[in-house]
């Protein structure tokens, strides 16, 4: 019987070659008979493991696979790993040992991976995502500006729709601090193009509503405050059938009854304007009102004033007039009146103050005197009818 790994031609019922100690597949399960006896010199060679004579020379136990000369505890395979294996072996051996290193090159990628998202996990959110670059900052900077400049260069010549145009486009490229730079600006200029849609509509009320209710009238610092004015004036004319609300008819006839008036009231009264001003215990009046220098307060609510030559010139109380007597009067009896037209309604303004208030203003209710209060309505109704 030959071993089909080195070749080496071993006894009939051998279970292993003698030479390598591969197991010898052709052996059969049939007992080994007993050794004959042999010389005393020959038992000696007996395999440490299973008591079986061995021929001199023998590397390997036939019967049980041995090496011989090694201890009797150490595993033959440790011995066979230094010996030469046939290319049938290998054959053999080879699907077996790619499975395993498939399994081992698995194993590596998936603890690899698991490795690599707890690591992701577990850094800092600021990192996990990824930061604009400063040349994509610089781009948004740069077309948010190139936007703003095309919008200025519109108001410049007074288009205001491709003003608005340009301002739409920088909000959509501009940041959110860039957005709040043009809020105002862009806002104004919505309402004007608003407010020129209902215009071309001959719905002048709505743009009247639509103003007023903006309150830019009185945002003297927005880019559409000024069309707005203007605006706004067309529309008040249209309302009241573009005929004006007081003239130089009304203003004559005012001043015919404040003279009755007042010698009735034991009152002188000397007419004021915008330009001509009286001194009311050390304030110029009306001029410090319509400067600003003075708020004006009626009934405790701070109100925007305006000078108006036909009642409908601007937003809140329009001015037509100014009656005082503080030219006459005793100190603490002198009295100061504006003849405001508001939203179309005429009112009578007053004050007597003679002192400074925390607000820095000066005080007006309306006139509770009947007659002073129907006279000027009827002096302001009647220019309408």
């Amino acid at each position: 019987m030959y071993c089909e790994q080195c070749g080496t031609k071993n006894e009939s019922g051998s279970a292993f070659c003698i030479n390598c100690g591969a197991k010898l597949i052709q052996a059969t399960s049939v007992p080994i008979e007993p050794e004959p006896v042999k010389s005393a010199e020959e038992t000696k060679q007996l395999c440490p493991v299973c008591q079986v004579a061995y021929a001199p020379g023998s590397q390997f136990c036939e019967n049980c696979g041995h090496a011989l000369g090694q201890p009797s505890g150490q595993v033959a395979k440790a011995t066979q790993a230094a010996e030469p294996i046939s290319r049938q072996t290998l054959k053999q051996q080879a699907p077996a040992q790619h499975k395993r290193l498939w399994w081992l090159v698995g194993g590596i990628a998936v603890i690899g991976v698991a490795v690599g998202a707890g690591l992701y996990l577990n850094q800092p959110a600021s990192q996990s995502v990824k930061q604009p670059t400063s040349t994509s900052s610089k781009k948004t900077t740069s077309a948010f500006k190139q936007s703003v400049n095309a919008a200025e260069a519109a108001l410049a010549q007074d288009d205001y729709d491709t003003a608005l145009e340009a301002y739409n486009q920088a909000w959509t490229t501009g940041t959110q601090t860039q957005q709040q730079s043009i809020k105002a600006k862009r806002s104004g200029l919505q309402v004007l193009k608003d407010s020129q849609a209902l215009a071309d509509q001959s719905d002048y009320q709505g743009v009247i509503d639509k103003i007023e209710d903006s309150g830019l009238l009185t945002k003297k610092g927005n880019v559409a405050y000024q069309p707005l004015q203007k605006l706004y004036k067309t529309a008040k004319a249209q309302v009241t059938s573009e005929k004006p609300l007081w003239g130089t008819s009304q203003s004559s006839e005012l001043s015919s009854f404040m003279d009755s008036w007042g010698s009735t009231m034991h009152q002188s009264y000397q007419e004021y304007t915008d330009v001509d001003s009286v001194d009311m215990y050390g304030t110029q009046l009306p001029a410090a009102l319509l400067s600003g220098d003075l708020k004006t307060e009626v009934d405790g609510q701070i109100v925007q004033i305006n000078w108006s030559d036909d009642g409908t010139s601007e937003s809140g109380y329009q001015i037509v007039a100014a009656y005082s007597d503080a030219n006459t009067a005793d100190y603490g009896a002198k009295h100061f009146y504006l003849f405001a037209i508001d939203n179309g309604q005429p009112k009578v303004l007053i004050t007597m103050q003679n002192q400074g208030n925390n607000n820095h203003s000066i005080e007006f209710k309306e006139t509770e005197n009947q007659t002073l209060k129907n006279r000027f309505a009827e002096i302001v109704n009647d220019s309408t009818d």
